[in-house]
């Protein structure tokens, strides 16, 4: 900090402030599970990091000059290393090939890729081109891409599959007789919402505070029920409301204290029947691909249930469809799981609460997102503490994390 002297420095955090404290925190559906601790695969320090400087460029600039550190990219990162390993030929047909999504991929195509991406970077890591760690980082840099332009190449495929293995179902009541059955028959059809952006606003709880009758609950779930009554969904076409749409994607909401945002794949309106009087209708679920590379996930992993349930509270239904999808040789696979807000494991109760009745939504997922975001917006407004924590070793970069969110 050498380059800054004191006075200047605070004049220049200064003049930030209005556009730090106005910047509200955007999340995308697919990092939910990971901001509140339960995705396996999530890496909490990159992630906070992440969304510590979301819309936040000339904030991240600052920290940067004032510690000396270098701005880049995930893509400038992998450019680099792929210069420096020096098989810029072979791996960047690779990434060539990721960004083409206009053909279906078979899942041992890609695998091959991947694999031979591994042979070439080892052999740059023999020659001391690349170090351990950096061999690492690319691979799994490139890992991330091919798996990424499968999913996006055999989503068509997997909802294909979908709407032939579940697309005539029985449209009568129970009593009706078998010949009738035979004869009355609907088709159900996947209609794709890939043009849209999904939005949830989470208001601040002053504001839904303002808006009650009566304090707020003091219990973590009984206010999350409390809030859900003022959470705003909100749907954009992305082709013609783009003007509407702020940098990254986000829209502004006067007192919204964060947001999830998302694409979802699909949408089906599929047969309900009455256990009651046996009358029957129509009832509108998610339809959401999850391309796999090896095998199918039974069960459904925890992760990937939350995101069902994000993307079912912006469609405001109660059930949906995950399509696991496999693309491997000769033959393509699908499995299907009925994920509900009536079933486990969203009807789990996730944290020791007298509260009845309550669910994952309520007592573990909204109240953690309130956390995440409330420590997020204290790291960008307390400046020496957002220095210390950029600057730190990832050894105490983790440390510092779990202090602050112990639920990582």
């Amino acid at each position: 900090m050498a380059d800054w002297d004191a006075e200047t420095l605070d004049t220049v955090y200064a003049s930030m402030r209005d556009d730090i404290s106005s910047t509200k925190l955007r999340f995308p559906a697919s990092k939910v599970a990971a901001i509140i601790g339960l995705h396996e695969y999530g890496d909490p320090v990159e992630d906070f990091l992440e969304f510590l400087y979301q819309d936040l460029d000339d904030l991240l600039a600052l920290d940067a000059s004032v510690l000396h550190m270098e701005v880049t990219t995930k893509d400038a990162e992998l450019d680099a290393l792929i210069r420096k390993s020096g098989a810029d030929a072979a791996l960047n047909t690779l990434l060539q090939w990721t960004t083409d999504t206009r053909t279906t991929a078979k899942v041992n195509h890609a695998l091959g890729l991947s694999d031979n991406a591994k042979s070439v970077i080892d052999k740059a890591c023999k020659k001391n081109k690349l170090t351990t760690a950096e061999a690492k980082t690319l691979h799994q840099g490139l890992a991330s891409k091919v798996w990424q332009s499968v999913g996006k190449r055999n989503e068509s495929l997997a909802i294909q599959l979908y709407e032939n293995q579940h697309g005539f179902v029985p449209i009568y009541p129970p009593s009706l007789s078998l010949c009738i059955y035979s004869y009355m028959f609907c088709s159900v059809r996947v209609h794709s919402t890939n043009d849209k952006l999904y939005y949830l606003y989470f208001p601040h709880p002053i504001q839904a505070k303002a808006l009650t009758t009566g304090d707020l609950p003091s219990c973590g779930c009984r206010q999350a029920i409390a809030l859900e009554h003022f959470i705003e969904r909100v749907e954009v076409d992305k082709m013609t409301s783009s003007a509407s749409v702020g940098e990254g994607g986000s829209q502004h909401r006067t007192g919204q204290h964060f947001s999830i945002c998302g694409m979802i794949d699909g949408v089906a309106d599929v047969l309900s029947i009455n256990d009651v009087d046996d009358t029957w209708s129509t009832e509108l679920i998610l339809v959401e691909v999850k391309n796999r590379m090896r095998q199918f996930r039974h069960p459904v992993p925890l992760y990937d249930v939350i995101q069902m349930a994000v993307y079912m509270k912006m469609l405001g239904v109660r059930q949906g469809d995950m399509v696991q999808c496999i693309h491997q040789g000769p033959t393509t696979s699908i499995h299907v799981t009925r994920i509900s807000f009536d079933k486990y494991p969203l009807t789990s109760t996730a944290v020791p609460c007298s509260c009845t009745p309550t669910d994952l939504w309520v007592s573990l997922v909204v109240p953690r997102m309130y956390t995440y975001a409330s420590v997020i917006y204290a790291f960008r407004s307390h400046d020496s503490r957002r220095r210390a924590f950029v600057q730190a070793s990832p050894r105490d970069q983790r440390t510092l994390l779990r202090e602050a969110l112990p639920f990582l």
